[in-house]
């Protein structure tokens, strides 16, 4: 059985530096080009990128413009990799 890749949790903080390199916003294409995954075909590699995405914007990190474009928040851009695997979900209905 073919090895899937990195796990998106192992693309968490590579999504955060790659943003930051891309001077804080970027579309999946651009930051799956700056993300050193070391595995698979591009589609393979962005597919986990949009799940680290998430799992990032549910933590406060990122932002998706709703274009398709994810932008670093305040907390993105000052979060280390230490801290980001601590970080609480933020409430998602308003709680």
């Amino acid at each position: 059985m073919a090895d899937s890749g990195a796990a998106p949790i192992d693309l968490m903080w590579p999504t955060v530096v790659a943003l930051r390199d891309l001077g804080g916003s970027a579309a999946l294409t651009d930051i799956s080009g700056e993300v050193d995954s070391h595995d698979g075909p591009g589609r393979a590699v962005e597919y986990r990128l949009v799940w680290a995405c998430n799992y990032l914007r549910n933590i406060g990190v990122v932002q998706d413009g709703g274009d398709g474009v994810w932008s670093l928040t305040e907390r993105g851009w000052a979060v280390t990799p230490e801290e980001m695997l601590t970080l609480p979900p933020r409430p998602t209905c308003g709680a």
